[in-house]
């Protein structure tokens, strides 16, 4: 007892104490370390894998199209999509370009109408949500290929107003990025006066 005694009541030995709190610091500092590099490791593990989206298109004369592919270096999960046209009188959407599509336009003509086949679909996909894209491939939403002149002057003319916007994430399951862009590059050969057209959906 007496030795415990002697021992709490001996002087306090400061080289000791700094020795104590220098350690603890660098403990401390060790940990934040610690979970640094964690996190950042967990980033560029994320990063590596990021699925970036780019909406393309083609407007040629015998080949029409838009499609969504994935320029990144991770698959991409489709979350959702939207597409609106303006070309009526009160805006238009919904999840796939198909579903916005006339099924027929009628023009004006020097002997009267032209009624306008708007259905003559290449290829072309419903709601994509859900599904995966992979890096360095992609989707088709619509394409039209051998178009008739009347047909390519309606399918561009109405295609200038709408736009395509898709939600996507990682396998990660991370926040979804988005990607939008309108389609009014259609609209580059047809003048700033659009066409008399018509058009009848369903």
């Amino acid at each position: 007892m007496e030795e415990v005694i002697a021992h709490i009541v001996q002087p306090i030995s400061w080289v000791d104490v700094a020795i104590s709190v220098c350690s603890l610091v660098i403990s401390a500092a060790a940990v934040v370390i610690s979970l640094t590099t964690y996190w950042s490791q967990k980033e560029h593990n994320k990063n590596s894998v990021r699925p970036i989206l780019n909406i393309t298109f083609g407007d040629y004369e015998n080949d029409l199209y838009i499609r969504v592919d994935n320029n990144g270096v991770g698959p991409a999960i489709v979350a959702g999509v939207t597409c609106t046209c303006c070309h009526f009188s009160e805006p238009k959407s919904a999840d796939s370009l198909i579903g916005l599509m006339p099924y027929q336009a009628v023009m004006p003509g020097i002997h009267g109408d032209i009624s306008v086949d708007m259905t003559s679909f290449t290829d072309f996909v419903e709601n994509i949500a859900g599904r995966t894209i992979a890096p360095g491939d992609g989707i088709t939403l619509l394409r039209i290929k051998g178009p008739t002149r009347l047909q390519l002057w309606a399918f561009r003319n109405f295609l200038r107003d709408c736009c395509v916007e898709v939600q996507y994430t990682d396998i990660y399951d991370s926040k979804p990025w988005t990607c939008k862009r309108s389609l009014e590059f259609f609209g580059r050969t047809l003048g700033k006066a659009p066409p008399q057209i018509q058009y009848f959906t369903r």
